[in-house]
Parts: C-alpha cells; structure tokens; sequence
C-alpha cells in the first residue's frame, strides 16, 4: 500500500513495447537498473510500468533490443494535478 502511494505520488508512467527480443529487453532492463512492475508478455508484445526516470533511461535499452517503446498511460500526482488545473 505504500509503495502505490509513493509511486502515485512520484509519478509513473505505463508503457508498450513490441517489435524486437522482449526477453533481452527484460534482461538489460535489470541489467541498468530500470525498475519495471506489472509487467505482461502477449503475443511478443509488452505492456509494464516504470518510473519516469526509467522511462527516459529505457530508449538506449529498447534500440539495443530492436524493441519500440510508446507510453500508454502517465499516472501520478503531477499528471493529476495538470490535468485538473
């Protein structure tokens, strides 16, 4: 419960990733550190979510992998607020 507040509170960003090698863009993304949660495998795709600064930090990993990388959702307080201003 307090990990999702924090991460509400930080902010954090849904993404998709298709094309490529998903499991080498898995494995680099451990490798540099990038924290990736909710992360669902279909049909060579990937849907997950990570931080903000993982999300600018993912686009080298995603070139190696041959995978594309487009965000789907941007959740947050920040974005909340933003949104409702």
């Amino acid at each position: 419960m307090i990990i999702q507040f924090l991460r509400y509170l930080f902010g954090y960003i849904n993404f998709r990733a298709f094309g490529g090698f998903a499991d080498r863009f898995i494995n680099l993304c451990t490798k540099e550190g990038i924290p990736l949660w909710n992360v669902k495998h279909i049909n060579g795709n990937i849907t997950a979510s990570t931080t903000i600064g993982g999300y600018l930090s993912i686009r080298p990993v995603a070139k190696k992998s041959g995978m594309r990388v487009l965000s789907t959702d941007k959740i947050g307080l920040k974005y909340f607020l933003k949104k409702h201003k």
